[in-house]
């Protein structure tokens, strides 16, 4: 099933989110292999369900693997507000 992100409404409680890019190269200029890649942790609110403890445009800081990924481009993932540590 396709998703159109214009089409999300999420329930109550409930945000997606944008994760921020994950980088491809230390600061340093190293190369980070993939299976030592970590997963993002912070990003933007892009939709939020009713009565919403964020905005949309707030940048997030959320646990790692929270919520679940939506097959849409880029990568959105839908996750309890419970699961966001604090606006950054």
């Amino acid at each position: 099933m396709d998703i159109n992100k214009d089409n999300i409404t999420p329930s109550e409680g409930r945000v997606v989110v944008l994760p921020d890019p994950i980088p491809e190269k230390t600061k340093s200029g190293f190369i980070i292999p993939d299976q030592d890649k970590e997963p993002p942790s912070s990003g933007v609110v892009t939709h939020t369900g009713p009565n919403p403890i964020y905005k949309v445009g707030d940048h997030v800081l959320f646990m790692k693997n929270a919520g679940v990924e939506l097959s849409i481009e880029p990568v959105h993932v839908l996750m309890r507000e419970e699961d966001i540590y604090a606006t950054i």
